[in-house]
């Protein structure tokens, strides 16, 4: 994929999906969330961005965000690990996992979740999210 192709498939997903994903759980916990959001591709990381992108005040949870990306024939499926820490300690809760695709229509493109699942006591990367390049949260 081209960078720039790349840059705008992955926007429009943490736009449309990451972004209400994070603002859900900012607003159950009352805590504010900041997090690097990854592109892994062949155990390295292609593209990060991080939400958000402004300031954030009192007590923060930190966590990554690992997207990893296929292409298909109409779309481009998108797998994804979340791994939060310092959000609802006292529950266990370190992140999520999340399924999507997204679709190009004439000049825009829409991301859609298929799929998420919460997840609990879970702070190592599934085998598909590892990266040589970059530590563990």
């Amino acid at each position: 994929m081209i960078n720039e192709t790349l840059q705008q498939l992955v926007d429009t997903f943490i736009q449309t999906i990451v972004r209400p994903v994070v603002a859900e759980l900012e607003k159950e916990s009352g805590q504010p969330i900041a997090a690097t959001v990854s592109v892994v591709e062949g155990g390295h990381v292609i593209y990060t961005a991080n939400i958000p992108e402004g300031d954030l005040r009192g007590t923060r949870a930190t966590g990554e965000v690992r997207l990893r990306l296929q292409e298909r024939t109409a779309s481009i499926s998108i797998e994804g690990q979340a791994i939060l820490r310092g959000l609802t300690e006292r529950t266990g809760y370190s992140g999520f996992l999340l399924r999507g695709k997204i679709t190009r229509n004439d000049d825009s493109l829409s991301a859609n979740m298929t799929g998420r699942t919460n997840t609990y006591n879970v702070w190592d990367w599934r085998p598909a999210f590892r990266c040589a390049t970059a530590e563990s949260t």
